[in-house]
């Protein structure tokens, strides 16, 4: 469980890349990825469902986008070195 005190978590896509965000407050999550998705150049975004096997093993399996997922793609500009 991630919480503010544990600062910013990195994902790479090699490792650590399969992640779960589920908001305890209402919230919003920045995304930062450089670079972007782009499934024609083998950058996917893949949704999954855990499922549990009858020897009690987990499995993930791929699904559509979830329907009440909403994402907004704008261009990173860098830090605002003015804020606090």
């Amino acid at each position: 469980t991630w919480t503010v005190e544990n600062g910013v978590q990195l994902t790479l896509p090699n490792d650590c890349n399969i992640h779960e965000f589920t908001a305890a407050t209402p919230c919003c999550v920045v995304d930062v990825l450089a670079p972007p998705y782009d499934s024609q150049a083998g950058r996917r975004c893949t949704y999954y469902e855990v499922q549990r096997r009858a020897d009690a093993s987990l499995w993930l399996r791929p699904v559509r986008c979830p329907s009440d997922f909403e994402t907004k793609s704008v261009p990173y500009t860098g830090i605002d070195s003015t804020l606090p």
